[in-house]
């Protein structure tokens, strides 16, 4: 089950690049991190789900947000396997 960015409690800022970027839904694990404060509080998180569940865009969507309210840079590294 999907969850539309517009049902999300996104900035509106971080919601219109993502529809720009093709992005209109976010996936369980990318919700439940927002829902629990991923943008708002910009509290740590740990994510831990199987490949494709879309681990890359939380912390993207960690850092955009910081980007967009704080206007601070950000350095984003992933492994590669």
């Amino acid at each position: 089950h999907n969850y539309r960015i517009e049902n999300v409690k996104l900035p509106k800022e971080l919601e219109d690049l993502l529809k720009k970027l093709e992005i209109h839904t976010l996936l369980p694990i990318q919700a439940i991190s927002v829902e629990n404060g991923l943008v708002n509080t910009h509290q740590n998180h740990l994510v831990m789900a199987p490949t494709s569940a879309g681990k890359s865009l939380v912390g993207e969507i960690a850092g955009i947000s910081r980007v967009l309210t704080e206007k601070l840079k950000v350095l984003y590294l992933i492994p590669i396997v």
